[in-house]
């Protein structure tokens, strides 16, 4: 899956702003990668402790790149004008 979005001019925030994106792109793709899967095998990998504390632990840090691309967004009108999900 590949993702395509229109950014604006960023000044100071652009590389972080490029990289917090990109890694929230790429962190939500493989989690729709992998619930796309057969229900019985993803309930079986959740169920195995250690492949449950990776899968919050990624999700805490897509929660994190979400937030900091909220923010930079926020801190301009000429930042991000659509944010889709």
């Amino acid at each position: 899956m590949s993702f395509v979005y229109v950014t604006g001019s960023y000044g100071r925030h652009e590389a972080s702003h490029y990289s917090d994106l990109d890694s929230m792109l790429n962190r939500y793709s493989k989690f729709l990668e992998w619930t796309s899967k057969e229900p019985q095998e993803v309930l079986q990998w959740i169920d195995d402790g250690k492949n449950r504390d990776a899968a919050f632990s990624k999700a805490r840090q897509f929660s994190q790149a979400f937030y900091n691309v909220i923010r930079a967004s926020a801190a301009s009108d000429d930042h991000v004008r659509y944010l889709i999900i």
